[in-house]
């Protein structure tokens, strides 16, 4: 095992072993675990990835060959209502055809949440990919906890001229946990100058109505010729909620494949700095 590989497994067991996460009030979107998911106001359905594609589009795990492996934690803080939130994941598109990821994640909000999920992915200029998700969790004034298997399905194509088009579903056959929220989505990528690509996400939630039910998603990221950095933008509206978001955060990777990130989020009808969401995330190439 090489030496970068053994430091990122150790990376991972500290973070699982020294991240602590209190019951806390809020709302949490279970979308943006990543750090240039939440740079990027969630439009990142149809921007192939690896660790990020798990839980947003588990089709965009198929187009980068490789051993891949992340972590990442996000939280707003709790006077806020905010939350607590970690994940590790690993992706194997290297061993086989077919992509494969395993991802655990754990929140905590006005309700407490593990979810464990096994990823399939594949294809060549369009592809397809699964999840099938164990979901055990509970809300924070409740004593007994609930389990359910919940999917979501993804779809991914590239065509010419650098335009990529998703259709996903999200929390598919979740009717057994009242926290989560069935939902499928549109997601379109460009790049609309050199080294600038647009992104941008349509939401529907399928149990709710027209008018609340819908968000929208908008990132822009730029990545400067040469250069190892990337910065990001984005805006999110939430219909459930009635919230819109701006967000900003910045990448760099490095030459032996390390990839680090970080996001923050300010949500605009919460005033103050303690409304901020703050997102770290690290990858390897292994």
């Amino acid at each position: 095992m090489s030496r970068h590989r053994k430091l990122f497994l150790i990376i991972l067991a500290a973070a699982q072993l020294f991240v602590t996460l209190p019951a806390t009030a809020g709302e949490i979107r279970p979308e943006l675990f990543n750090a240039r998911a939440l740079a990027l106001g969630g439009a990142v359905r149809a921007i192939p990835s690896t660790v990020m594609a798990a839980r947003m589009n588990p089709a965009a795990l198929s187009p980068i060959r490789g051993f891949y492996g992340g972590f990442s934690y996000e939280g707003q803080d709790r006077d806020v209502g905010g939350f607590d939130a970690v994940q590790v994941t690993l992706v194997d598109n290297a061993t086989s055809n077919f992509a494969g990821a395993i991802q655990y994640t754990r929140s905590t909000s006005d309700y407490q949440l593990e979810d464990l999920g096994v990823s399939i992915a594949g294809g060549k200029s369009n592809h397809f990919g699964a999840t099938l998700r164990y979901i055990h969790g509970r809300d924070s004034n409740l004593d007994s906890w609930e389990s359910a298997l919940v999917g979501d399905l993804g779809f991914l194509a590239e065509r010419s001229g650098g335009l990529k088009i998703a259709v996903t579903g999200h929390d598919l056959f979740a009717d057994q946990l009242g926290f989560l929220s069935p939902r499928i989505a549109l997601g379109l990528a460009y790049p609309i100058f050199p080294r600038w690509n647009l992104s941008t996400d349509f939401v529907r939630h399928t149990e709710e109505s027209m008018s609340d039910g819908q968000d929208y998603h908008v990132g822009l990221e730029w990545t400067p010729a040469g250069s190892s950095f990337a910065l990001r933008f984005g805006q999110m509206w939430e219909g459930l909620t009635n919230e819109d978001a701006t967000s900003i955060g910045f990448g760099w990777k490095s030459e032996e494949g390390w990839v680090f990130g970080y996001a923050v989020q300010n949500i605009r009808q919460i005033s103050g700095v303690d409304n901020l969401r703050h997102c770290f995330s690290v990858q390897a190439a292994m």
